[in-house]
């Protein structure tokens, strides 16, 4: 992933964040997949409390509720987002691409940049913190 180099350089974890969701805000993004990888938008929470959260506040924005085909909470939007609950200590999130990601801003920068960002490649739009 070609990031430039002032948003892994920031030391200040806050900058580093803004950083962030200020690059992934220029990019168009691609809600569609152009190889057989699956595009969603990612909620990355260590815990299931906050996914239900997440859940209960939009509960009338949700067309339809369901686990994965890989046990994973995920929800979609009537706006047709296809949100899904991923846990940055799961290593099974290979083969998503994130159009949008929700991440919690405990989850620690090492965590992020080698879990979640290889997967927002290209893809993502939008990174926001809760």
């Amino acid at each position: 992933m070609s990031f430039k180099g002032d948003v892994f350089m920031c030391s200040d974890l806050k900058d580093w964040q803004k950083n962030l969701t200020e690059y992934f805000s220029k990019q168009e993004g691609q809600n569609y997949p152009c190889s057989n990888q699956v595009v969603v938008c990612g909620f990355v929470a260590l815990y299931q409390s906050n996914w239900e959260k997440f859940v209960h506040d939009n509960k009338d924005k949700i067309a339809r509720q369901y686990r994965s085909n890989f046990e994973r909470p995920e929800i979609i939007l009537k706006n047709d987002e296809r949100w899904v609950w991923i846990n940055p200590s799961d290593l099974s999130i290979r083969g998503f691409r994130f159009y949008k990601v929700l991440a919690d801003k405990n989850i620690n920068k090492k965590i992020i940049g080698e879990r979640i960002l290889p997967q927002c490649s290209f893809y993502c739009k939008s990174f926001e913190w809760f």
